[in-house]
């Protein structure tokens, strides 16, 4: 059975470092716990080691040549590098005289110092066959103290440090290798855990275009969005449900992120994202489509489909609406195409002279094409077919009173709207009348006068 610190290690270390670990734990488990703790301290420094070598920055209060003199050629010596790391932790970083305690900003530099001497002590103690006993207990409270404090080891501080190498990870992503941006990740995982969100967070202060998608970034942003790790999943669900002006663009690229979102945060649908649908904020067109779709599929109550049925610029979106059978018949099981005739699309049914006026004015944004495409999508019913009749029979009684040009002409084009629909949907109509024992040319007979 894989024990935690296992799993820890293979998400955590390095690879020098995780087959120490993978060592300590072999020993752990037959009760050589001296070499067990032996080899997990040696993980620890080896970490530690990387890290400083593998920086690309260093304090701005240690020059260039102390930093290569002092610190680099120290720590890639196999000699004198473990207590170049024990000085930059017992070192007083106001230390004029040597820069090593300048090295490392930690959160509580007492506290650091003092957890670290204790275990170095204990590593002497092992090292040196003393007497002070190593049992199993020894060795799990050491592996819970790397899990703890290891987040501490990085130049400038863990936070500061990586938060500016997630700013030129993301700045020169095609640059970077992906075993880099692995590490990057992983260790922004072990130093913010829960917190993750707060690192993107400053992410999006040194950059606010990272918010929107680009071909430059969305290879970055499914890179880290693919990453199987819960810190960094939650840390960047997180984010984006801060910005929900963005989703849109976000779920338009990266598969599953609605499903992600929805399960972390229930109220997202009907808090943040149905109220961008429902006033018609401009929206892509196959984004909007797609997502109506996955909320109704999902639950239907947490949208209010009259309200976005209402809007005349989500009306507009069923001109170029291209979306597969499946998606359809979800949108067409909730009326979707109804309501929009209902609502958005009601002008087809006010036809006097003043409403035709209001309507096709030439400043008017409404259009009898996108009432007209809306019909290739309804599923016709008796009650729709009688709404088209009463229509019909006021556009008539209106058309046959009108004396000015324009507005007979306005008249027209309603006429041959009507028209066009009736005849596209002449079979359905004579199918659902028969089934109704409706007949068509005594019961409809605006309707009648106008199928060929």
């Amino acid at each position: 059975m894989k024990l935690l610190i296992e799993e820890w290690a293979e998400n955590n270390l390095n690879d020098n470092a995780l087959e120490m670990m993978k060592e300590a734990v072999m020993c752990y488990k037959i009760g050589a716990y001296k070499s067990a703790y032996l080899m997990s301290y040696l993980a620890f420094k080896l970490t530690i080691r990387e890290r400083l070598l593998s920086s690309n920055s260093k304090p701005d209060s240690i020059s260039e040549s102390d930093w290569n003199d002092k610190v680099i050629s120290v720590l890639r010596n196999d000699d004198g590098w473990e207590e170049c790391i024990n000085k930059m932790v017992t070192t007083a970083p106001d230390n004029k005289n040597n820069c090593l305690g300048r090295v490392f900003k930690f959160s509580n530099r007492e506290k650091i110092k003092n957890r670290y001497e204790t275990w170095k002590y204990t590593r002497h103690s092992c090292a040196h066959g003393k007497e002070e006993p190593i049992s199993s207990a020894t060795v799990e409270q050491f592996w819970n103290y790397m899990k703890n404090d290891l987040p501490e080891y990085y130049v400038l501080g863990g936070e500061e440090y990586l938060i500016d190498e997630l700013y030129r990870a993301y700045s020169y992503f095609y640059s970077f290798e992906n075993p880099y941006l692995n590490k990057l990740l992983k260790d922004i995982s072990a130093v913010y855990k829960k917190n993750v969100k707060s690192c993107f967070d400053s992410l999006y202060e040194k950059e606010k275009s990272c918010l929107f998608i680009n071909e430059r970034n969305l290879e970055f942003w499914n890179f880290v969005f693919s990453y199987n790790d819960v810190n960094i999943s939650d840390g960047f669900i997180d984010f984006i449900y801060e910005h929900p002006e963005r989703f849109l663009d976000w779920y338009t690229n990266l598969d599953k992120l609605f499903y992600l979102m929805i399960s972390k945060h229930k109220t997202f649908i009907q808090e943040r994202l149905a109220p961008i649908l429902e006033r018609g904020y401009s929206v892509d067109n196959n984004a909007f489509w797609n997502i109506l779709c996955d909320i109704l599929q999902h639950d239907h109550k947490l949208i209010n489909l009259n309200k976005l049925t209402s809007d005349y610029n989500n009306f507009k979106m069923i001109e170029s609406i291209d979306l597969p059978s499946t998606k359809m018949s979800i949108l067409k099981q909730y009326g979707v195409f109804k309501l929009f005739l209902l609502n958005a699309g009601e002008d087809l049914f006010k036809n006097t002279s003043n409403a035709h006026y209001n309507y096709y004015s030439w400043n008017c944004e409404k259009n009898d094409t996108y009432i007209i495409k809306c019909f290739d999508y309804i599923d016709w019913d008796i009650e729709l077919i009688k709404k088209m009749e009463d229509g019909l029979e006021d556009l008539m009684l209106s058309f046959n009173n009108r004396g000015n040009d324009y507005r007979i002409r306005e008249g027209k084009n309603r006429i041959e709207t009507y028209k066009e629909i009736l005849n596209k949907g002449k079979g359905k109509i004579e199918e659902i009348c028969k089934d109704n024992d409706v007949k068509i040319e005594e019961s409809l007979p605006e309707i009648n006068k106008l199928l060929k």
